[in-house]
């Protein structure tokens, strides 16, 4: 009986993703896949450090992209957790093989809310990686939808939080969305 449930819910659900994209409608909350699609990467961001950088002067080699939110009480941090793991498992190399940045989707948060995550981080990986491979950013409202628009992620303010999936985007040196 569960099993039929869950069937069921998962029609459901898959139903309703077929005809919202089917339709033309915009996804308002989750992840469209944008495969071939090129992020603006002339887009402003400051880092955790408080420096200011274009998009571009980051992706100089094959990147992983993450949207979080520093003060999200659900998903964020055991989805950067999942990638510290990743990255401690893999034998490719940040600052290496490639790099990770990571975008806030609050305009509110500050370079100084994003250093202290890039700590909490940084901290469990086994690896001694160069700090700038892996870059925490926070930017204004129209950076940030630039950038998550044309990735496919989309979220939701609901008072201080955020209605958002977990995923990864994978982008190469040229902005292009790969996976």
């Amino acid at each position: 009986m569960i099993k039929e449930i869950f069937i069921t819910i998962l029609l459901f659900v898959f139903i309703q993703t077929a005809v919202a994209s089917g339709s033309g409608k915009k996804l308002e909350i989750g992840v469209e896949e944008q495969l071939g699609a090129y992020l603006p990467l002339d887009t402003k961001f400051v880092d955790e450090y408080g420096k200011e950088f274009l998009l571009r002067e980051l992706f100089t080699k094959p990147t992983v992209l993450a949207f979080v939110y520093y003060e999200c009480p659900g998903i964020c941090s055991p989805l950067m957790m999942e990638l510290a793991d990743i990255i401690n498992k893999s034998d490719l190399v940040p600052g290496v093989d490639y790099n990770v940045v990571t975008i806030s989707m609050d305009e509110f948060e500050t370079p100084e809310q994003a250093l202290k995550r890039k700590e909490v981080f940084i901290k469990t990986l086994d690896k001694n990686i160069p700090p700038e491979s892996w870059k925490f950013l926070t930017g204004d409202s129209a950076s940030i939808r630039a950038v998550s628009d044309k990735a496919g992620f989309y979220f939701k303010r609901e008072g201080k939080d955020f209605r958002h999936a977990g995923t990864f985007i994978f982008v190469d040196k040229n902005g292009k969305i790969c996976r």
